[in-house]
């Protein structure tokens, strides 16, 4: 499956603004706050309910860790403990010495209860 597919078969999160217009659910990324937010519904496209939405967040490490509370390793989410904090820290400052540029990328599963 190519990206244009996947994002096709998961779009961005749509819902009514003040004024009731259809508005994707997003914040851009700017250099000031250094990080993008976006809500995708991971449903099929053909399947209309709303049980499947996740906040997705990618930017600059700084501003994402810091709003995380588990780490996935292994594929498994464990709690992103002080230990691991200082370990990613470190590999992150390890990179940076090394002149590479390194994105944290974030998730988060929405209540289907709360969110709709």
């Amino acid at each position: 499956m190519d990206l244009n597919e996947t994002r096709g078969n998961f779009p961005t999160h749509v819902c009514k603004d003040g004024n009731g217009k259809d508005t994707e659910v997003l914040i851009p990324f700017s250099s000031e706050i250094k990080f993008n937010l976006f809500v995708r519904n991971m449903s099929k496209n053909d399947e209309s309910d709303n049980n499947n939405l996740c906040v997705y967040m990618k930017g600059a490490p700084e501003r994402i860790l810091v709003r995380c509370s588990k780490i996935l390793i292994k594929g498994e989410e464990v709690d992103f403990t002080a230990d691991l904090r200082k370990e990613v820290e470190k590999a992150n400052a390890d990179f940076g010495k090394l002149g590479e540029r390194v994105l944290a990328f974030a998730r988060y599963r929405l209540d289907s209860g709360k969110y709709s």
